[in-house]
């Protein structure tokens, strides 16, 4: 895993790059040498290690990026059991974004099935950072470019309506980013008359 975790960040140098204070100059370090700790919680009692997992996940979350400095990707590994583990990956939004996220657990998954087997991965060739922004940067210069900058100014000539929204509580004085998912599992009935399956009703979900 910490063989597939160094190539895949090999892979994009986007990953390996740092800002100015200013927020004006992206800079390229030559290259990544990722890090991949490892955290032994096999010892630990079963029943104690959900309650871990979720602390190193907060801690981690919750430790900020030095845009300037980098690295502005790291990892982590936790052993649960022998054969079971968890990678607890993070990386700052302005280096990889949701769609980017899904690209990297894909060659990912390839690499650390192919070094499994001893055998290449099928990956297609990294494109370069560089070699993105400038084709972008050529598009927007292009007649298409055009139009798809006409396109959006046109869609946000008017700012769109601010939601009002019912809220449980009112809103803090000073705005925060705090954030939380909810998950919710909706069962599933057998009705009394047909027995087929039904949405079970009176389920409300947040």
């Amino acid at each position: 895993m910490r063989a597939a975790l160094r190539q895949v960040v090999h892979r994009h140098d986007a990953l390996w790059s740092t800002f100015d204070r200013e927020g004006k100059t992206l800079r390229l370090a030559p290259e990544l040498h990722l890090e991949v700790p490892v955290v032994d919680l096999i010892g630990l009692d079963p029943a104690e290690r959900p309650t871990r997992v979720e602390q190193l996940i907060r801690q981690d979350a919750h430790t900020p990026f030095k845009l300037d400095q980098g690295p502005l990707v790291r990892v982590q590994l936790v052993k649960l059991e022998p054969a079971h583990g968890l990678l607890i990956f993070t990386a700052h939004h302005i280096v990889c974004d949701g769609w980017s996220t899904n690209v990297l657990l894909e060659e990912l998954s390839k690499l650390y099935n192919a070094l499994n087997r001893g055998v290449k991965a099928e990956l297609p060739a990294p494109m370069s950072f560089a070699t993105y922004a400038r084709a972008h940067a050529e598009f927007l210069k292009s007649a298409d470019g055009a139009k798809v900058e006409a396109y959006w100014l046109e869609q946000f000539q008017r700012p769109a309506p601010l939601l009002d929204l019912p809220t449980d509580r009112p809103r803090p004085a000073t705005k925060e980013f705090n954030g939380a998912t909810y998950r919710r599992t909706i069962a599933r009935r057998p009705t009394t008359t047909s027995g087929r399956w039904a949405p079970a009703r009176n389920v409300r979900c947040l």
